[in-house]
């Protein structure tokens, strides 16, 4: 059983992993070209690689709820409690 919309959720898996590589590339390249990272940088990059890969599993999330054979009524309400909890401190 395949969501609505799962070749978008597809896509936008795979340009949030993109962007968090390449934002990570760029602080890699600046660091081997001799400029030192400050602590901002640091925080950039934990916090831009961080939500970009949680982005990506929210993103996979309802196609493997699918897998399970779970109706898309029960993909739709279960989607958000399970990407909402990275939210939560006790995460």
């Amino acid at each position: 059983m395949e969501v609505k919309g799962a070749a978008l959720l597809y896509t936008l898996a795979t340009l949030a992993v993109t962007f968090a590589g390449f934002a990570a590339l760029l602080l890699i390249i600046r660091q081997s070209a001799g400029g030192g990272l400050s602590p901002l940088d640091r925080f950039f990059a934990r916090t831009v690689v961080g939500h970009f890969f949680w982005l990506a599993a929210g993103a996979i999330f309802p196609p493997l709820l699918a897998l399970y054979d779970l109706s898309e009524p029960m993909v739709g309400r279960h989607r958000p409690c399970c990407s909402g909890c990275r939210c939560s401190p006790s995460c």
